[in-house]
C-alpha cells in the first residue's frame, strides 16, 4: 500500500473525506472479482495454529493460538507495551471456541520484556517463536490468488434492475456504519418490491473482507478490487473515498442516495 493510499484509507475510516454530489446520469458499467467465488481454508478447531478471537476485556481483537506439550498459548500486547502469552488448557480453550465465548480461561500469564533493553526468558522466546511461525502459516494458507476468481459486470449482472451500488471497505468504520444504519433496513423493508444491492469493495484483505460479508452481509451480489483505492472502479466514477452509494433504476439512471432512511426510502420508491 503506498503513501496515498494509506492517507485515503486513514481519512475513509475517520470520515474525513468530502462527500461531493455526484451528478445525476447513466450508470457506468465496471468490473470486479466476484467474492462468492472466493475460498479461504479454515483451521477447525482442534488444528493448530488456529485464528480467533478474543476479548480482553477491553479490546476485541484476532490472536493466533498454538499447541505446545498439551497446552494452549496466543500473545498480547497490552496498553502499557507490555507483552503477555496466556496459557490455558486444552480442553478448556476449544469448549469454549464451541461454546461461542471469546474469553477462554488462562491458567497462567507469561510475561515478556517491557522494554527492548530486557531479555525475555527462554519459556517466552521459544512460544513467542512459535506464535509469529503460526501466524505466518495461517496468513500463507489464507492467501488469495485472484486471477483465478471470475469477474462480474456491473451492468450485465444487474441489468432490469433496480438497485442499491455502493462503494466500500470491512475497514472502514463509516461503511459499516452506513451499512448497518442505512442499508441493512433499506434491505429488510424493500427487498420484497424488487430492490436489490451491489457491494463493490476496495480490500485488499480478502480474508478480512470475505469474513465480514459472511458475518454481516447475506445479501445482494459482492464485488471487490484488491487494488484498493487505485481501483478503476472509484476511479470510473471520479470518486476519491468511501463510503459511496447510489440508487439505479431498472433503465440504469443512477442517484445519488440520500444518507438519511427516509429520505433514502423516499427516492428509492419514487423511481423502483
Amino acid at each position: 500500500m503506498n503513501l496515498q493510499e494509506q492517507i485515503h484509507r486513514i481519512q475513509s475510516i475517520m470520515n474525513l473525506l468530502n462527500e461531493d454530489e455526484q451528478p445525476e446520469g447513466k450508470v457506468k458499467n465496471i468490473s470486479g472479482y466476484d467474492l462468492s467465488k472466493v475460498t479461504i481454508p479454515k483451521m477447525e478447531i482442534g488444528q493448530y495454529p488456529i485464528s480467533f478471537y478474543f476479548n480482553n476485556g477491553k479490546t476485541k481483537f484476532k490472536a493466533t493460538a498454538i499447541l505446545d506439550g498439551g497446552f494452549v498459548y496466543h500473545s498480547f500486547r497490552s496498553q502499557l507495551g507490555d507483552m503477555q502469552i496466556y496459557k490455558h488448557n486444552q480442553s478448556d480453550f476449544e469448549e469454549a471456541l464451541k461454546n461461542n465465548t471469546e474469553t477462554p480461561s488462562q491458567i497462567e500469564t507469561i510475561m515478556g520484556p517491557i522494554s527492548n533493553n530486557e531479555k525475555p526468558s527462554k519459556k517466552y522466546e521459544k512460544l513467542d517463536s512459535m506464535i509469529k511461525e503460526g501466524s505466518k502459516k495461517i496468513k500463507n494458507a489464507s492467501q488469495v490468488d485472484v486471477t483465478n476468481i471470475p469477474k462480474i459486470d456491473l451492468t450485465t449482472t444487474m441489468q432490469g434492475k433496480s438497485y442499491v451500488l455502493d462503494f466500500w471497505a470491512s475497514f472502514c468504520g463509516p461503511c459499516k456504519s452506513n451499512i448497518k444504519t442505512l442499508l441493512n433496513p433499506l434491505n429488510q423493508e424493500l427487498s420484497s418490491s424488487g430492490l436489490t444491492f451491489f457491494y463493490y469493495s476496495v480490500d485488499s484483505d480478502i480474508q478480512q473482507l470475505k469474513e465480514y460479508v459472511d458475518t454481516n452481509l447475506s445479501y445482494g451480489v459482492h464485488a471487490f478490487d484488491p487494488t484498493g483505492f487505485q481501483s478503476e472502479a472509484l476511479k470510473t466514477y471520479g470518486l476519491e473515498g468511501i463510503p459511496r452509494t447510489f440508487f439505479v433504476d431498472k433503465n440504469g439512471n443512477m442517484y445519488k442516495l440520500p444518507s438519511e432512511l427516509q429520505e433514502a426510502k423516499d427516492l428509492i420508491t419514487k423511481y423502483l
